[in-house]
């Protein structure tokens, strides 16, 4: 029976494979300026594995109409019934770009996934059709570039081997005049260029753009940035001339800018100490209110150089701004300058380097104490995610942090080895370890810690890195607590209890927040303060202190209950042997 003329560009589905695959089936929406088509997966995957389809799509896709219908005759001398509307082949495209995300490279021996590609970029030329050799402009660091829209059409359709070659070879410092990094940045913008319009790439040019994004092959991932600086408050810092010279000392005049920008923030970590006081009253009340204002800068000198965040952040910028260098500072509770209120840190660019700086990203464990005692930093990196970018920068750093500590070796009059240093050199010469019992440990800690000298902040921070170095297990600990004698919170202080298993100590029974449930304990604690005391201190005296508020917690209880301030939970296996 003859049946009735389809519509031009009609792609007919026989009744069966219509029952098979459409009905009550799952369907996706593709959209595509504002048009919407609902079609399931199977349709699509059936145009290209059946071949009296898949020519029919072939044919389609070979002519200039842009839109087309899939369709199926369910009856007999009827009108036909349209499974999906295609307004453009890019549409369609769209529905093949999620066929090809889920499919396996053997699927059907490779020829669904092979055609998918095809009939993508077949969409995509038909969108770029008459559209060659037009000027692509963009601006880079404020600077304007044309690039002809055809070369970069042939780049896009390199194998990706070739590309990726190209791309990494160090023969082409250049590319039509244009630098490298420049060149790969606008060849980004321009395949993103066309996923803003909803134009799906062809898979080659998908995979050459995540390559791109991912900065492997290229990092220009700081172009752009930090073109100009828009912070004002680091411009009302007015540092103490002495104390400026003391970070600026030793500053080689040959270092390159990075390397003066590493320097300084060592040096400044070196150089200041975390407010103990402000850390004691939680960083709130009216104590705090001098960090508040940029003006406490001013009083900072070589017998005062307690800061926190704030300040430390805003000398720095203002030290970068001397050289030249574009940043930013990001405040935790907004993008506006909001200087004196919880968190600030410091991001800048030198070249293609992208810096985060922030000497307090915990008090106690930051660099102004890490910089002290020659630990890693831990507050200044190279956020690039190119792995050579970030391994040129450690290696910047590691040449500063070398020079500041051999400009330093100098000045004593004896080279002196570090804590750290006497205990990595007794592990390169011997195996033979022996346990060393846990009041030795903690007496090797607090002469380790009055050794160096450091202010109270550091110290402290100093003494809780060594705890970790000395104990492996549950022996003992420190934990940093504010201490006001007069519960007034007018002269608040930081001190530390360190606490340590004690089979000699009596023993004692407390509550574990469950309504009848006692434990049992053995500890020794002590008060400590650095350079000045260690004194033993009972449980129950202990207990008193918090109680009556002299002690209080600070946030960072440790391996201490909360339910009942200070008590150290024993081991499992020593509870079970008491």
């Amino acid at each position: 029976m003859e049946q009735p003329n389809l519509l031009k560009n009609t792609i007919l589905i026989s009744k069966q494979d219509f029952k098979e695959i459409y009905s009550g089936r799952e369907t996706y929406s593709i959209n595509y300026n504002d048009n919407s088509t609902d079609i399931n997966l199977e349709i699509i995957r059936k145009m290209l594995v059946a071949e009296e389809y898949y020519d029919q799509l072939l044919t389609i896709f070979q002519n200039d109409d842009p839109s087309f219908r899939i369709a199926a005759y369910l009856r007999d001398n009827q009108e036909p019934f349209y499974i999906a509307e295609f307004h453009s082949k890019n549409q369609f495209a769209e529905g093949l770009k999620l066929l090809y995300d889920e499919e396996t490279e053997d699927f059907y021996d490779g020829n669904v996934n092979k055609r998918c590609s095809y009939f993508i970029k077949k969409a995509f030329e038909s969108i770029i059709k008459g559209k060659e050799n037009i000027k692509y402009k963009c601006v880079v660091d404020n600077q304007e570039y044309e690039i002809n829209t055809t070369d970069m059409n042939q780049i896009m359709e390199m194998n990706q081997d070739t590309f990726e070659d190209f791309c990494k070879s160090d023969k082409y410092k250049t590319i039509e005049d244009i630098p490298k990094e420049v060149f790969f940045y606008i060849f980004t913008e321009y395949l993103k260029s066309f996923k803003e319009k909803e134009i799906i790439l062809p898979i080659e040019a998908e995979n050459k753009l995540k390559k791109l994004e991912s900065y492997e092959l290229v990092d220009f991932q700081a172009l752009n940035q930090f073109n100009s600086t828009t912070d004002t408050i680091y411009k009302k810092v007015k540092l103490d001339n002495e104390l400026k010279s003391s970070i600026l000392d030793g500053l080689p005049e040959q270092a390159s800018e990075l390397e003066k920008a590493v320097y300084i923030y060592i040096k400044m970590c070196k150089a200041f100490t975390y407010d103990e006081e402000y850390y004691a009253i939680n960083q709130q009340g009216k104590l705090a209110e001098k960090h508040r204002t940029i003006d406490y800068i001013k009083s900072l000198n070589k017998d005062n150089k307690k800061l926190v965040c704030y300040e430390f952040n805003a000398i720095y910028a203002n030290l970068l701004s001397e050289l030249g260098i574009n940043f930013k500072s990001f405040y935790a509770t907004t993008d506006k300058e909001e200087y004196g209120r919880l968190h600030a840190y410091l991001k800048y660019r030198i070249g293609k380097y992208i810096i985060h700086a922030d000497s307090t990203t915990s008090i106690l464990s930051a660099d102004l104490m890490n910089a002290k005692v020659n630990n890693e930093l831990n507050g200044l990196w190279c956020s690039n995610r190119n792995k050579e970018t970030k391994n040129e920068f450690e290696e910047v750093v590691e040449k500063m942090y070398n020079l500041i500590n051999k400009q330093e070796n100098e000045k004593r009059p004896e080279k002196e080895q570090s804590f750290e240093e006497l205990i990595q050199e007794y592990g390169q010469k011997t195996t033979n370890f022996k346990e060393i019992p846990v009041k030795d440990r903690v007496d090797i800690l607090v002469t380790a810690v009055d050794e160096k000298k450091l202010e109270k902040s550091d110290a402290f921070g100093y003494a809780k890195y060594l705890t970790e170095l000395l104990d492996d297990g549950n022996d003992f600990g420190i934990s940093i607590i504010g201490y006001d004698p007069n519960n007034s919170n007018q002269n608040p202080t930081t001190t530390a209890i360190i606490w340590m298993n004690d089979s000699e100590a009596e023993p004692f029974f407390f509550e574990t927040g469950e309504e009848t449930s006692l434990e049992y304990g053995r500890c020794t604690y002590f008060i400590y303060n650095p350079n000045t005391e260690m004194v033993k201190i009972p449980y129950q005296d202990l207990k008193e202190k918090f109680n009556n508020g002299e002690y209080y917690y600070l946030g960072e209880t440790d391996n201490l209950s909360m339910d009942i301030p200070f008590i150290h939970i024993m081991p499992p296996s020593e509870r079970r042997n008491k």
